[in-house]
């Protein structure tokens, strides 16, 4: 069985969403300054034949407070969006069992897992300041409702969740320190299972069928003592050497290319 599907490239799109709707705010407050009168530069109007100068700068005034007032919300798209994705990964949870799926959440879900679970995570996530802003203000926001739900459904499954143990069912010391060396955070780290998946080189070829690298899967299982949540880590790695030319390859280097919740042992 090789994982490299699911170990060798896992992408997170949601911050996008973010940086569209910081965009998005910052359009809609964009403004213009005349002496000392702040009036909206894109949606400034000039004043009719009856109104004075007074009354059109005081009613693009009210329109400016207005509009500033609605980018402090985040728009109702991505709200739909995220949530959305929020319960495509509860019904994952919630339809998880060890005989039909591997895998607790696939990876464009893992991210949601985590900031369901950790608070820390999900002031993370909204680093728009308005959006936080937002979330202390509305109580019962759809944006940690859905979370909040993913959370609890996650409580009934990820402590039996255990990473199968042919993740470890190989050693070598040096490439376990080399992937030690790759964590950010190991002073905080219990590490509590290690290993590599694979007993050979998987060789990756490119198009024209010629061998561009070989590699193995390898995995550490730890628990984080910095965390807000219980739950444990398993880190995974790619042990990769690049095609040289003739046959050979290069210099073995790791990299550490996800990291998923699991429940942690109990022995």
């Amino acid at each position: 069985m090789q994982l490299s599907k699911n170990i060798k490239g896992s992408i997170v799109k949601s911050g996008l969403l973010v940086a569209v709707w910081a965009f998005a705010a910052f359009a809609a407050n964009a403004q213009i300054r005349i002496g000392e009168i702040e009036i909206n530069a894109l949606k400034c109007r000039k004043s009719t034949p009856d109104e004075s100068l007074a009354e059109n700068v005081q009613r693009a005034e009210s329109e400016t407070k207005t509009e500033e007032a609605n980018a402090d919300e985040p728009p109702e798209w991505w709200l739909k969006v995220i949530v959305g994705d929020i319960e495509q990964a509860k019904v994952e949870v919630d339809s998880y069992t060890p005989a039909t799926k591997m895998y607790l959440v696939s990876s464009a879900s893992a991210p949601w897992l985590l900031r369901a679970v950790s608070a820390k995570a999900r002031e993370e996530f909204a680093l728009d300041k308005k959006l936080n802003d937002w979330r202390k203000a509305s109580a019962g926001n759809a944006f940690d409702t859905a979370l909040d739900a993913l959370a609890e459904s996650a409580a009934k499954k990820l402590p039996g969740y255990a990473p199968n143990a042919n993740f470890f069912a190989h050693r070598d010391a040096a490439l376990e320190l080399s992937m030690k060396s790759k964590l950010k955070n190991p002073a905080s780290l219990k590490i509590l299972r290690t290993g590599l998946f694979q007993a050979n080189w998987i060789i990756e070829k490119n198009d024209g069928g010629l061998p561009a690298n070989r590699y193995r899967e390898a995995f550490i299982l730890a628990k984080d003592s910095s965390d807000d949540h219980n739950y444990c880590h398993l880190y995974g790695f790619v042990v990769q050497q690049d095609y040289a030319g003739g046959g050979t390859y290069g210099a073995t280097y790791v990299y550490l290319n996800t990291d998923a919740l699991f429940g942690c042992p109990t022995k």
